[in-house]
Protein backbone atom coordinates (compact mmCIF):
# COMPACT_ATOMS: atom_id res chain seq x y z
CA UNK A 1 0.00 0.00 0.00
CA UNK A 2 1.22 3.27 -0.40
CA UNK A 3 2.46 5.28 1.82
CA UNK A 4 0.52 7.71 4.37
CA UNK A 5 -0.78 10.79 2.00
CA UNK A 6 0.67 13.92 2.92
CA UNK A 7 -1.39 16.32 5.10
CA UNK A 8 -0.38 19.17 7.46
CA UNK A 9 2.52 18.16 9.76
CA UNK A 10 2.18 21.09 12.38
CA UNK A 11 -1.28 19.15 13.79
CA UNK A 12 0.31 15.10 13.72
CA UNK A 13 0.51 12.64 16.23
CA UNK A 14 2.91 9.81 16.17
CA UNK A 15 3.82 6.75 18.28
CA UNK A 16 5.53 3.94 17.31
CA UNK A 17 2.70 1.96 15.50
CA UNK A 18 0.19 5.09 14.69
CA UNK A 19 0.17 8.41 12.96
CA UNK A 20 -2.55 10.58 13.75
CA UNK A 21 -3.43 13.28 10.85
CA UNK A 22 -5.90 15.54 10.06
CA UNK A 23 -8.34 13.69 6.99
CA UNK A 24 -7.85 15.48 3.70
CA UNK A 25 -10.30 15.36 0.62
CA UNK A 26 -7.95 12.42 -1.27
CA UNK A 27 -8.64 10.20 1.77
CA UNK A 28 -12.43 9.92 0.89
CA UNK A 29 -12.23 6.51 -1.24
CA UNK A 30 -10.70 4.96 1.81
CA UNK A 31 -12.25 6.15 4.28
CA UNK A 32 -15.47 5.38 2.91
CA UNK A 33 -14.46 1.47 1.92
CA UNK A 34 -13.27 1.37 5.43
CA UNK A 35 -16.25 2.05 7.34
CA UNK A 36 -18.80 -0.04 4.25
CA UNK A 37 -16.61 -3.27 4.74
CA UNK A 38 -16.38 -2.66 8.85
CA UNK A 39 -20.41 -1.75 8.87
CA UNK A 40 -21.47 -4.64 10.59
CA UNK A 41 -18.97 -4.40 13.56
CA UNK A 42 -19.34 -0.41 13.84
CA UNK A 43 -23.22 0.23 13.04
CA UNK A 44 -24.58 -1.21 16.70
CA UNK A 45 -22.63 1.61 18.40
CA UNK A 46 -23.61 4.20 15.22
CA UNK A 47 -25.35 7.54 16.96
CA UNK A 48 -28.56 8.31 14.46
CA UNK A 49 -30.62 11.68 14.66
CA UNK A 50 -34.22 11.31 14.78
CA UNK A 51 -35.10 11.44 11.04
CA UNK A 52 -31.73 10.83 9.63
CA UNK A 53 -31.30 8.09 7.08
CA UNK A 54 -30.27 4.51 8.86
CA UNK A 55 -26.91 4.87 6.70
CA UNK A 56 -25.92 8.84 7.65
CA UNK A 57 -22.55 7.23 8.85
CA UNK A 58 -21.81 5.60 5.93
CA UNK A 59 -21.48 6.80 2.10
CA UNK A 60 -19.00 10.10 0.71
CA UNK A 61 -21.81 12.34 2.47
CA UNK A 62 -20.18 11.06 5.91
CA UNK A 63 -16.79 11.50 5.04
CA UNK A 64 -17.59 14.90 4.16
CA UNK A 65 -18.59 16.08 7.28
CA UNK A 66 -15.90 14.17 9.05
CA UNK A 67 -13.58 16.35 6.84
CA UNK A 68 -15.73 19.99 7.75
CA UNK A 69 -15.10 19.50 11.34
CA UNK A 70 -11.43 18.11 11.73
CA UNK A 71 -10.23 21.70 12.06
CA UNK A 72 -12.15 24.37 13.82
CA UNK A 73 -12.34 26.09 17.04
CA UNK A 74 -15.21 23.38 18.26
CA UNK A 75 -13.96 19.93 16.66
CA UNK A 76 -10.93 18.72 15.96
CA UNK A 77 -10.71 15.06 13.74
CA UNK A 78 -7.98 12.71 13.34
CA UNK A 79 -7.25 9.49 10.93
CA UNK A 80 -5.50 6.64 12.62
CA UNK A 81 -2.61 5.60 9.93
CA UNK A 82 -0.67 2.23 10.37
CA UNK A 83 2.56 3.74 9.89
CA UNK A 84 4.46 0.11 8.82
CA UNK A 85 1.91 0.02 5.83
CA UNK A 86 0.22 3.26 5.34
CA UNK A 87 -3.60 2.46 5.52
CA UNK A 88 -6.33 3.86 7.24
CA UNK A 89 -7.44 2.43 10.39
CA UNK A 90 -10.12 4.47 11.70
CA UNK A 91 -10.69 7.87 13.12
CA UNK A 92 -10.61 9.65 16.57
CA UNK A 93 -12.61 13.04 17.08
CA UNK A 94 -12.85 15.69 19.86
CA UNK A 95 -15.58 17.43 19.87
CA UNK A 96 -17.83 19.84 21.44
CA UNK A 97 -14.69 21.86 22.80
CA UNK A 98 -15.59 24.51 25.38
CA UNK A 99 -13.68 27.39 26.71
CA UNK A 100 -14.02 29.98 29.35
CA UNK A 101 -14.61 28.60 33.10
CA UNK A 102 -15.36 25.01 31.62
CA UNK A 103 -12.47 24.03 29.57
CA UNK A 104 -13.39 20.97 28.46
CA UNK A 105 -14.09 18.32 25.05
CA UNK A 106 -15.76 14.97 24.42
CA UNK A 107 -13.96 12.46 22.91
CA UNK A 108 -14.91 9.74 20.52
CA UNK A 109 -13.22 7.31 18.08
CA UNK A 110 -13.90 4.15 16.11
CA UNK A 111 -11.19 1.62 14.22
CA UNK A 112 -12.26 -0.21 11.39
CA UNK A 113 -12.94 -4.18 12.09
CA UNK A 114 -9.93 -5.88 10.73
CA UNK A 115 -7.59 -3.40 12.96
CA UNK A 116 -9.32 -4.63 16.02
CA UNK A 117 -7.55 -6.10 19.22
CA UNK A 118 -3.89 -5.25 18.25
CA UNK A 119 -3.40 -2.32 20.27
CA UNK A 120 -3.75 0.43 17.80
CA UNK A 121 -6.73 2.05 19.48
CA UNK A 122 -4.70 2.36 23.00
CA UNK A 123 -2.22 4.58 21.16
CA UNK A 124 -4.36 6.78 18.85
CA UNK A 125 -6.48 7.33 22.00
CA UNK A 126 -3.16 8.35 24.15
CA UNK A 127 -1.56 10.89 22.23
CA UNK A 128 -5.19 11.95 21.66
CA UNK A 129 -5.17 12.49 25.54
CA UNK A 130 -2.13 13.90 25.36
CA UNK A 131 -2.83 16.35 22.42
CA UNK A 132 -5.80 17.46 24.34
CA UNK A 133 -3.96 18.19 27.66
CA UNK A 134 -0.68 19.66 25.95
CA UNK A 135 -1.85 21.35 22.72
CA UNK A 136 -5.43 22.58 23.37
CA UNK A 137 -4.69 23.42 26.63
CA UNK A 138 -8.09 21.81 28.11
CA UNK A 139 -9.01 21.10 31.63
CA UNK A 140 -11.46 17.64 30.98
CA UNK A 141 -12.50 15.24 28.60
CA UNK A 142 -14.70 13.52 28.74
CA UNK A 143 -15.94 9.94 27.24
CA UNK A 144 -19.72 8.80 27.05
CA UNK A 145 -19.69 4.80 26.45
CA UNK A 146 -22.55 2.32 25.99
CA UNK A 147 -22.21 0.06 29.35
CA UNK A 148 -22.53 -3.44 27.47
CA UNK A 149 -19.81 -1.73 25.07
CA UNK A 150 -17.09 -4.07 27.17
CA UNK A 151 -13.78 -3.04 24.71
CA UNK A 152 -14.29 0.21 24.96
CA UNK A 153 -14.63 0.47 28.64
CA UNK A 154 -11.84 -1.79 29.18
CA UNK A 155 -9.80 0.90 27.12
CA UNK A 156 -10.82 4.43 29.06
CA UNK A 157 -10.29 2.41 32.42
CA UNK A 158 -6.59 0.99 30.54
CA UNK A 159 -5.79 4.86 30.17
CA UNK A 160 -6.68 5.99 33.65
CA UNK A 161 -10.30 7.52 32.75
CA UNK A 162 -12.60 7.87 36.04
CA UNK A 163 -15.85 6.03 35.64
CA UNK A 164 -18.47 9.76 37.18
CA UNK A 165 -21.59 7.82 36.69
CA UNK A 166 -24.78 6.70 34.58
CA UNK A 167 -26.59 9.47 32.19
CA UNK A 168 -29.72 7.73 31.50
CA UNK A 169 -31.25 7.46 27.81
CA UNK A 170 -28.52 9.62 26.99
CA UNK A 171 -27.79 9.09 23.36
CA UNK A 172 -29.90 7.66 20.26
CA UNK A 173 -27.58 5.04 19.16
CA UNK A 174 -29.20 1.77 16.34
CA UNK A 175 -32.44 3.77 16.61
CA UNK A 176 -33.18 3.98 19.99
CA UNK A 177 -32.39 6.06 23.38
CA UNK A 178 -30.04 4.20 25.31
CA UNK A 179 -28.09 4.79 28.72
CA UNK A 180 -24.38 6.09 28.61
CA UNK A 181 -21.49 5.41 31.06
CA UNK A 182 -19.32 8.48 31.55
CA UNK A 183 -15.60 8.52 31.86
CA UNK A 184 -13.76 11.56 32.50
CA UNK A 185 -9.93 12.46 33.12
CA UNK A 186 -9.12 16.27 34.18
CA UNK A 187 -5.60 17.68 33.84
CA UNK A 188 -4.38 17.01 37.34
CA UNK A 189 -5.65 13.31 36.42
CA UNK A 190 -2.89 13.22 33.63
CA UNK A 191 -0.54 14.69 35.23
CA UNK A 192 -0.79 11.77 38.02
CA UNK A 193 -0.72 9.43 35.34
CA UNK A 194 2.61 11.25 33.88
CA UNK A 195 4.36 11.38 36.70
CA UNK A 196 3.57 7.52 37.74
CA UNK A 197 4.68 7.37 33.66
CA UNK A 198 1.19 5.38 33.33
CA UNK A 199 -0.28 6.52 30.36
CA UNK A 200 2.02 6.29 27.15
CA UNK A 201 3.37 8.86 25.36
CA UNK A 202 2.88 11.85 28.40
CA UNK A 203 6.35 13.20 27.69
CA UNK A 204 6.61 13.42 24.08
CA UNK A 205 6.21 18.25 23.70
CA UNK A 206 3.63 19.64 21.54
CA UNK A 207 3.23 23.12 20.75
CA UNK A 208 -0.09 24.50 21.46
CA UNK A 209 -2.67 24.91 18.25
CA UNK A 210 -3.33 28.66 17.35
CA UNK A 211 -7.04 28.71 17.94
CA UNK A 212 -6.92 32.75 16.00
CA UNK A 213 -6.51 30.47 12.94
CA UNK A 214 -9.30 28.40 13.27
CA UNK A 215 -12.55 28.86 11.67
CA UNK A 216 -15.69 28.63 13.74
CA UNK A 217 -18.48 28.14 11.11
CA UNK A 218 -19.32 28.25 7.32
CA UNK A 219 -22.25 30.09 5.12
CA UNK A 220 -24.46 27.40 4.12
CA UNK A 221 -24.04 27.56 0.61
CA UNK A 222 -20.47 27.61 0.94
CA UNK A 223 -19.50 23.69 -0.02
CA UNK A 224 -15.34 24.03 0.61
CA UNK A 225 -15.50 25.90 3.88
CA UNK A 226 -15.42 24.03 7.22
CA UNK A 227 -18.80 23.42 9.17
CA UNK A 228 -19.75 22.83 12.72
CA UNK A 229 -21.86 19.65 13.27
CA UNK A 230 -23.78 20.88 16.05
CA UNK A 231 -25.61 18.11 16.29
CA UNK A 232 -22.85 15.86 16.79
CA UNK A 233 -23.98 13.21 14.32
CA UNK A 234 -21.53 12.09 11.78
CA UNK A 235 -19.58 9.15 11.69
CA UNK A 236 -16.58 9.10 13.94
CA UNK A 237 -15.33 7.66 17.80
CA UNK A 238 -17.43 5.60 17.85
CA UNK A 239 -18.64 6.56 20.06
CA UNK A 240 -16.02 7.77 19.73
CA UNK A 241 -15.47 10.87 18.09
CA UNK A 242 -14.60 4.96 16.73
CA UNK A 243 -17.88 3.59 16.16
CA UNK A 244 -16.32 -0.26 16.23
CA UNK A 245 -17.14 -1.12 19.59
CA UNK A 246 -17.59 2.72 20.11
CA UNK A 247 -18.14 5.50 21.65
CA UNK A 248 -20.55 7.78 20.57
CA UNK A 249 -19.98 10.65 18.24
CA UNK A 250 -21.60 13.43 19.86
CA UNK A 251 -19.38 12.18 21.44
CA UNK A 252 -17.85 9.80 18.88
CA UNK A 253 -18.00 5.97 18.72
CA UNK A 254 -15.61 4.02 20.69
CA UNK A 255 -13.69 0.73 19.61
CA UNK A 256 -11.34 -1.94 21.60
CA UNK A 257 -7.65 -2.02 20.88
Amino acid sequence: MAPPKKASRKQNLSSPRVLLRHPIAADGPEYVALRTASRKHLEPWDSVPVGAAPDINYGPDAFERALRTSRLELSMRFLIVIKQTGALAGSVGISNITRGAFMSCTIGYWIGKAYVGQGFMTEALALSVRFIFTRLNLHRVEANIIPTNKPSTALVKRLGFRFEGLAKNYLRIAGKWQDHSRWAMTLEDYQRLKKSKTIPFAHKRDEPVDFTSLPRQHTPNDTSAPMVNCQGYFTMIGPTLDSSHGVSEVHSFHTSG
